[in-house]
Parts: C-alpha cells; sequence; structure tokens
C-alpha cells in the first residue's frame, strides 16, 4: 500500500497536464504550417544571396515551372487517389507536346486543334490504361511501364526521332511552312490585364479540380475507393468505374500539361515530359507530407509543384550544377515526408495519453 499511493499521487498530479491538451495543438500546429514555415525560409535564404529572386520576372518563371508540372503531377494525383499509380504520365506528356507541334508545323492545323487534340489523344491513353488494369486485370504499375515504353516508340516513329519546331527542314531537305503559333505559345508566355495566363489557367482549373475533389460527392467517392475498394464496393460505389475515370482524367491533365510544355519551348520534343515522372511524384508527395496529413490532394500538389519550382529556380540562379539539383530535391522530400511522420507519430501518442 505505501509504494502504491505515492505513485497513484504522480500519475494524478500528471492528469491535469495531460488534459490541457497543449501537445495536440501544438502538434497539429505544426503539421499544418510546417510546410509554409520551410517554403519560406528556403524562399528567404535565395532572397539573401540573390537580388533578382524576388524581381517580376523571376516570379513569372517560377510560375510557368509551377504550372507545368502542377497539371503533370495531377494525373500522378488522380492515379493515387483510386489506389493505383501511372508511371506513363511523363511518356503522355511527351507525346502531347509532339503531337501539339506537329499539328502546327507539319499540317498546319489551326491552334486550338492543337491544344484539344493532345489532351483528347492524353484521356484516351488513360482509357486504354484503366481497361488493361481494372478491365483485364493488370497490376497498375506494370501496365503503365508497359504503356511509357509503348508510347516512347509511337512518337519515336511519329517524328522519326527528331523535334518538331517552326519551319524544319525534313531529313530530303525540304523546309516546312507550318509554325507554332504565337497565340498557342501565349498560354505559357501571355498574359490578362497584366496577370500571367498560366497563373490564371492554374487558379481557374486547380480551383475546380479542388471543389470538385473536395466538396462534391462524385469527388470524395475517389478517395473512398482508394481507402476501402471492398468497403465502397459494397457501399454501392461503381468501383471500376472511378478507378476507370482516374485514368483517364490522369491522361487528360498530363497531355495538357504536354501541350504547356510545347509552349514553353516553342517546339515539341521527344524527351521533354520524361525528366517530369519524378518531378510529378515529389510534388504530389510534398504536398502530402506537408498539407494533406499525408493524403493526396489538389492544393497539397499545387504547394508541392510550387516548392520544386522556387527550389529549381534558386538553384539554377546560385549556379548549382543542374545535376545536383536532384540531389538537393531528393533531400527535400525525405524532409518532408519524415517530417510528417514524426509529427503523426507524436500527435497519436498525445492524443493516446490524453485518453488514459
Amino acid at each position: 500500500m505505501n509504494k502504491i499511493g505515492p505513485a497513484s499521487e504522480l500519475i494524478s498530479e500528471r492528469r491535469p497536464a495531460v488534459r490541457r491538451g497543449l501537445h495536440p495543438r501544438v502538434f497539429d500546429l505544426l503539421e499544418a504550417w510546417s510546410g509554409t514555415i520551410i517554403l519560406i525560409l528556403v524562399m528567404a535564404y535565395f532572397g539573401w544571396v540573390s537580388a533578382a529572386f524576388f524581381s517580376f520576372g523571376n516570379f513569372v518563371g517560377i510560375i510557368e515551372a509551377t504550372a507545368i508540372t502542377f497539371f503533370i503531377s495531377l494525373g500522378v494525383m488522380m492515379s493515387l487517389t483510386v489506389g493505383g499509380f501511372d508511371l506513363s504520365i511523363g511518356s503522355v506528356a511527351s507525346m502531347a507536346s509532339m503531337l501539339a507541334a506537329g499539328m502546327m508545323v507539319l499540317y498546319q492545323w489551326p491552334y486550338p486543334l492543337a491544344i484539344i487534340g493532345p489532351v483528347l489523344v492524353g484521356a484516351a491513353i488513360g482509357a486504354i490504361n484503366g481497361f488493361i488494369i481494372v478491365g483485364i486485370g493488370l497490376p497498375d504499375l506494370l501496365a503503365t511501364l508497359g504503356m511509357m515504353f509503348v508510347i516512347g516508340g509511337v512518337q519515336q516513329v511519329y517524328s522519326d526521332g527528331q523535334n518538331i519546331y517552326s519551319h524544319m527542314t525534313l531529313a530530303t531537305g525540304e523546309m516546312l511552312p507550318g509554325e507554332i503559333s504565337p497565340a498557342f505559345t501565349d498560354l505559357i508566355n501571355g498574359d490578362l490585364l497584366g496577370i500571367p495566363l498560366p497563373l490564371l489557367i492554374t487558379i481557374v482549373v486547380g480551383g475546380l479540380f479542388y471543389y470538385l475533389m473536395r466538396w462534391t460527392r462524385w469527388g470524395r467517392l475517389f478517395y473512398a475507393v482508394g481507402d476501402n475498394m471492398e468497403a465502397a464496393r459494397v457501399a454501392g460505389v461503381p468501383v471500376k468505374r472511378y478507378r476507370i475515370m482516374a485514368y483517364v482524367i490522369s491522361g487528360a491533365v498530363a497531355g495538357f500539361g504536354g501541350v504547356l510544355l510545347t509552349a514553353l519551348l516553342n517546339a515539341g520534343e521527344t524527351q521533354a515530359g520524361a525528366s517530369y515522372l519524378l518531378q510529378a511524384v515529389t510534388a504530389v508527395f510534398l504536398g502530402a507530407a506537408f498539407f494533406g496529413r499525408n493524403r493526396v490532394g489538389v492544393f497539397g500538389t499545387l504547394v508541392g509543384a510550387f516548392i520544386l519550382a522556387v527550389l529549381v529556380n534558386g538553384l539554377t540562379m546560385i549556379n548549382m550544377p543542374y545535376t545536383a539539383q536532384d540531389i538537393f530535391k531528393g533531400c527535400l522530400l525525405v524532409i518532408a515526408v519524415g517530417t510528417g511522420v514524426v509529427i503523426k507519430r507524436h500527435r497519436e501518442r498525445s492524443l493516446a495519453a490524453r485518453r488514459d
């Protein structure tokens, strides 16, 4: 009895401190704002070492890079919401880039078709992915990896391995009269009432995606399918249809990212979208770790794309070699995911202590 008494008193002395709930609040704040704090610190550092970092022209460059990465990242995000993964989005972006340039330069079609056509082709590729994964039952990684190689081969055959640009010269020596329309390149270089067009496009399309995925039953069912496919099926959700739709949307938005890439490069390049696969995956998980409580989402994806654009832009301004920039991207991703895991673990311990 003598031994139990002091221990009980010690426990009773600790309980009021636990009930105040200070620790969960602190961890909630850290989880909510850690990404913002890191972003501000990164931007402050680049602004300190280079005065041009905060110039309007540099800000526009960051927006252009953010917009392209964001739309390709949306493709990864959509496949993740239903518990899948789309490895073909980089190749889809490359194909869309080549297709958009080819429509204007090789066939001299009007530029609106060069915007719509690649998006529809991207959606069709997504539908094929969905059919192979959902209809036939192949694993998503295997199916989209195979599609990645198929698309790469098709675009090589389509362009004979050459990039497509205005007034290009064919192997026969013939110079083509077609050119990439200036109105088309305005998608990335233009502005409306002084506001950069890529910023407006990102806000409008990103805002629409955010609303649909967060505030509508249609959008929430994608997450329901990804969280527990069997439970969603029992609840009456058409699981197969939602999984296929996710891949269709994934292909379409990656295709639009490829269109923006053509506008930026003023050409269609065979490997233009390849490097965006890893960037897109990084952006999605960065956003999920920092702002989504380890759950992928539209806003987190946008923030992840912006963080990557800021990082690449700043490293370029301080003359960091391009080959070394991936080191910083990898470190940032590990820090982001690690921070999220640590915060979540401590919050759960704190909540458990409050329940005791």
